[in-house]
């Protein structure tokens, strides 16, 4: 009798895995900033008040030696006007003598006599003369500004591809052998 022998073993089968890789570098980017401040010029002129009292010190006698001169000088015109006037027309009326009357006494009499006038008066006449002069403002603002400076991006990666090898430990057979006779049969 025959007898078919069949052996076999099954393969093997390795497999060898390197992961990909990839390594990433990144540098902070540099940030420059420069400010240059604003700035804000102010210039005033304050309020003022002028007070002029010329006028008032003169009423009651302090002016100034030029202004007291000027008002001398008026003043003289002004009693020499007067006199002046007076002594025409005691001229006039001693010249109408012929004409009766007695006039040479009376202008005696007149020019004898003092006539003392009282006057009151508030001292001094002229109010002192005030002028307000407003204050004065100027101001000036200039604008800063900011400058910003971004340094170049750095970064740098580098990839490795991973890669997965099968391969056979052992290669798979199978041997199929006969044992026993041989016959051959012919017919």
């Amino acid at each position: 009798m025959v007898q078919i022998r069949i052996q076999q073993k099954m393969g093997r089968i390795g497999i060898e895995h390197f992961p990909a890789q990839m390594h990433m570098k990144a540098e902070l980017r540099e940030l420059k900033l420069r400010q240059v401040p604003s700035r804000l010029e102010i210039a005033t002129r304050p309020a003022r008040i002028e007070v002029d009292q010329k006028e008032s010190l003169r009423d009651v006698g302090l002016a100034d030696v030029m202004q007291l001169g000027e008002d001398a000088t008026a003043k003289s015109w002004q009693v020499y006007r007067r006199d002046l006037s007076k002594m025409v027309a005691q001229g006039d009326r001693m010249a109408r003598i012929e004409q009766g009357g007695k006039a040479v006494v009376e202008i005696a009499r007149e020019n004898t006599q003092t006539h003392k006038e009282l006057n009151l008066a508030a001292a001094p006449k002229q109010r002192p003369r005030i002028l307000g002069l407003p204050g004065k403002m100027h101001y000036e603002y200039h604008l800063g500004e900011v400058e910003v400076a971004l340094g170049p991006e750095v970064f740098n990666y580098n990839y490795i591809p991973g890669s997965l090898e099968i391969y056979f430990l052992e290669k798979p057979w199978i041997k199929i052998d006969t044992v026993g006779n041989r016959i051959d049969l012919v017919a």
